[in-house]
């Protein structure tokens, strides 16, 4: 059993993968010649982070999730090195959101350069506190920082941000992506195992991000780098099939004998975590039921014999996550419902949704009152007149969507937001009833607002009619 060397999901490249569109192999060659081979898919991420555009690298920042004790930080460390030594940066640092975590990964580096000195030119090490770094005799260096706004000053080509899972709010990972902006290459590299639900407000929020991207065919524009290493929903626990997805090392530096001793001694939910980088807690926690969800998919099915009687709903969360979902009665009081569209801002949406909505052609469109889409409630109606609807009491809408997963009435295209979304929602008491928790949650939840709006809607048109045969004597 060996895990799986290409992460389940992944930013797809935008051809074939060479020497010539990316730095890759180059830096594979580097970690070749320092006597640090890197792991299969270790260099599978490195290829693909490092892929060029126009003969510049393609990406400003990227994500890495992947299972513990995997060999992250050392991939960390030797693309520092790689940056210092081949690329010649002026600045690379390290951070997290405690300097004890970035100062293990510089303190890597420094240890490879001592190991390697016949072919690696000496640095000199600092170890003060607070002004750990490796200097070279041309300026070169490599510092260690802790995520926060005392960092702003710093223009460095290359950001290591270890365990994004422990950043609980933005302050930290503004001031991090602000420092490499003056650099025309500056990439962000944040790594991470799996976050906690309610408080990886950061990591939770880029795996949407990047789920949501194409993950067919790559995207010019994108300049973000998503790659995650971790078991589907619903995977089996004590299935090492399951741990494969997590652990790409596996067979490599972590034996099935050592993943079997940590079942044997961790709780599953923590179990899940370390080896399956999932995050648990939203599973645990949803109030949709999530084994009737996934029974629920139907990725070969469409919405095409419900055209004429399409209803659509827009959803934004408070962080400005925005999504359109489409549903529409399949037969035998069963509804479908897709997402059709999903942007990070309002006036992102803004620019598209007029003309998606054109092309939709739904018969209601709906959005919750007293909700964040009040910034789109004008563009709604521009865009749907009279078929613009203001939904006012979510909370009909909400348990009706679970109701109908629970009883398998409903069914969906398996599309990864969306199941990000769902296995999101959190139960909030409003009144005598509940609604999807909107604030104080990890992850945006427009996607599965939206879905159910455009349930509601649909299931509120009424069926077509049968046509009648008058027979003329």
């Amino acid at each position: 059993m060996r895990g799986h060397v290409v992460p389940r999901i992944s930013t797809p490249p935008l051809g074939a993968l060479t020497p010539d569109t990316t730095l890759g192999f180059a830096f594979e060659a580097f970690c070749e010649v320092i006597g640090r081979p890197l792991l299969a898919w270790q260099a599978e991420v490195g290829r693909r982070l490092l892929e060029l555009r126009d003969g510049r690298l393609r990406y400003r920042t990227g994500l890495l999730v992947v299972g513990r004790q995997c060999g992250k930080s050392e991939l960390a460390c030797l693309l520092a090195l790689y940056f210092l030594y081949r690329r010649r940066v002026r600045l690379v640092v390290g951070t997290a959101q405690t300097v004890d975590i970035a100062r293990e990964v510089w303190l890597r580096a420094g240890d490879i350069i001592e190991e390697a000195d016949d072919v690696l030119e000496p640095a000199k090490v600092y170890h003060a506190n607070g002004k750990e770094r490796l200097e070279f005799a041309d300026g070169r260096r490599y510092l260690v920082k802790s995520a926060s706004r005392r960092s702003r000053g710093l223009s460095p080509a290359l950001i290591l941000a270890d365990e994004l899972r422990e950043q609980t709010d933005w302050e930290a990972w503004q001031a991090i992506t602000a420092m490499t902006l003056a650099q025309p290459e500056g990439l962000v590299f944040a790594l991470s195992s799996a976050g906690e639900h309610d408080s990886s407000v950061v990591l939770n929020a880029l795996q949407a991000k990047g789920r949501a991207q194409d993950q067919e065919v790559g995207d010019e524009a994108t300049d973000f780098y998503y790659a995650e290493y971790s078991a589907p929903d619903g995977a089996d626990i004590d299935d090492p099939r399951s741990w494969a997805y997590g652990m790409p090392a596996l067979g490599d530096t972590v034996t099935l004998a050592a993943v079997e001793g940590l079942r044997g001694t961790l709780p599953p939910a923590q179990f899940r975590t370390e080896v399956l980088c999932q995050t648990i807690a939203a599973r645990e926690e949803s109030v949709i039921d999530l084994d009737a969800w996934q029974s629920c998919a139907d990725a070969a099915g469409t919405l095409d014999s419900a055209r004429g009687r399409l209803a659509a709903a827009v959803d934004v969360s408070p962080d400005g996550h925005t999504s359109l979902a489409v549903a529409g009665m399949a037969g035998d009081g069963v509804v479908r419902v897709e997402l059709a569209a999903s942007w990070s801002s309002p006036s992102e949406a803004r620019v598209e949704l007029t003309e998606l909505i054109g092309r939709i052609a739904p018969r209601k469109l709906g959005w919750f009152a007293s909700s964040p889409t009040a910034a789109l409630a004008q563009d709604i109606r521009a865009a749907a007149g009279d078929r613009a609807v203001k939904l006012t009491d979510p909370s009909e809408a909400c348990q009706a969507f679970a109701s109908l997963v629970a009883g398998l009435r409903l069914r969906h295209g398996s599309q990864s937001l969306l199941d990000e979304h769902v296995a999101g929602a959190t139960r909030m008491r409003k009144g005598s009833g509940w609604v999807f928790a909107r604030r104080d949650v990890g992850a945006p939840v427009s996607g599965a607002y939206a879905a159910a709006g455009a349930v509601l809607l649909a299931r509120q048109m009424p069926a077509p009619s049968a046509g009648r045969l008058i027979v003329a004597a």
